[in-house]
């Protein structure tokens, strides 16, 4: 048997008192579709959270193609293709596309770092399939080409 994509075992989370997760376990194979879906307050965005490592888990543990990611910071994770979008983006509507995308990451990087920033910025639009519109400014996406 191949070894999940994304593996949770005995997944949980306590905010003080509260216990907003308790014991989720999955396995989701490469390529497949997950729907968390349940009332406010159920736990839907702790889990996401606990995912991409904005929350560290009070148990439990997560593995990304075999790695374990508990105790990464949120950026490792996202290294290994792990990220979360938000239901209303927060873009800078009168900056590029580009712009936004490594906006909080360039200051004091001098103009090499720039020229990599560039770089990764539209390595990142033509992985999502708007590498077309790096140089447009960003209130001309569409809501969707935002998230």
């Amino acid at each position: 048997m191949t070894q999940p994509a994304l593996a949770v075992e005995h997944l949980a989370k306590r905010f003080g008192g509260l216990e907003a997760i308790r014991d989720v376990s999955l396995g989701l194979a490469s390529g497949s579709v997950l729907g968390v879906i349940g009332p406010n307050g159920s736990g839907k965005t702790t889990l996401i959270n606990l995912l991409t490592g904005a929350y560290r888990p009070t148990r439990g543990s997560i593995r990304v193609g075999g790695t374990a990611t508990t105790r990464m910071s949120a950026h490792r994770i996202a290294a290994l293709g792990v990220a979360r979008t938000f239901q209303n983006p927060r873009v800078f509507t009168s900056l590029t596309v580009r712009q936004n995308l490594f906006l909080g990451e360039q200051q004091g990087i001098g103009r090499s770092g720039i020229a990599r920033l560039r770089e990764d910025a539209d390595e990142w639009l033509t992985l999502v399939g708007l590498a077309e519109h790096g140089q447009r400014v960003a209130r001309e996406l569409s809501g969707g080409q935002q998230k």
